[in-house]
């Protein structure tokens, strides 16, 4: 009986968390559709001289969209650049308890991901921090940058209180990046690995496009698989092709596979 081939991995059989992929940094994101978001939340985080918000509106920012879309990459990527500043700031997520959520809240900036899934004790500590805000002169409240995968409105899973609350903040839908703002980010990830001499060459958009349409959209995924590309490249010293590439995702699939 013949060898059977093997498929191509599904998105979901190839996490993150297997590749190691490095703490999130400003310079890795592409903004795509993005600019007004992306403006608004390094405006409220790292205010630029000139540019004040107003002081008439409260300094919270809700980051909505789907999986993918970049939302915890940009938080983390921005606790990561305000570390020197601020030291201590963490992104609180899904998992945060109470006594993680009051540390945070007594810094200078608070980063919250994935909002709608927040446990009841947490959603209730995070209403009771927002009515003692609401009582202070809005240009001395805590700015608050917020995650969710849709607008206030729609947060089900939240307390109706808090989900008015938030229903205050300026609101921003992260739109997932373009297959041709992915393949050009994944050519400076190339270039940065020295697999090209300029970020424009499109000499490996074949294995790019190959990537893109069987890996999710999510580009600390794909940059990482190019780490472990280039790492395995280099051990073998092997040239970057496809066939590569393909090996390197079954032994990944593998290893995946025998975890479970």
């Amino acid at each position: 009986m013949p060898p059977t081939k093997t498929a191509p991995p599904r998105p979901h059989q190839l996490p993150l968390a297997l590749l190691a992929a490095a703490a999130p940094r400003l310079a890795d994101g592409m903004v795509g559709r993005n600019e007004a978001a992306l403006a608004s939340l390094r405006q409220l985080v790292q205010p630029q001289p000139g540019l004040a918000r107003p002081d008439d509106r409260e300094p919270w920012l809700l980051l909505w969209g789907e999986p993918g879309a970049g939302k915890t990459f940009w938080l983390q990527a921005w606790a990561h650049a305000l570390e020197d500043q601020r030291p201590g700031l963490q992104v609180l997520g899904s998992s945060a308890g109470t006594h993680d959520f009051a540390q945070q809240a007594q810094g200078p900036l608070l980063l919250i991901d994935d909002i709608d899934q927040w446990a009841g004790p947490a959603q209730q500590a995070l209403f009771a921090h927002l009515a003692q805000q609401a009582h202070l002169p809005k240009g001395r409240m805590q700015p608050l940058v917020l995650t969710s995968q849709g607008p206030a409105a729609r947060l089900q899973g939240l307390r109706e209180d808090l989900r008015t609350r938030l229903g205050l903040a300026l609101s921003f839908e992260l739109h997932r990046l373009s297959e041709p703002d992915m393949i050009q980010a994944m050519r400076q990830q190339a270039h940065g690995l020295g697999w090209m001499a300029q970020p424009q060459q499109t000499d490996y958009d074949r294995l790019f496009e190959y990537l893109v349409t069987r890996l999710p959209r999510h580009l600390g995924l794909l940059k990482a698989l190019m780490k472990k590309v280039d790492e395995r490249a280099l051990a073998e010293k092997r040239s970057i092709t496809l066939p590569l590439v393909r090996s390197l995702m079954d032994e990944l699939l593998n290893q995946t596979q025998a975890s479970l």
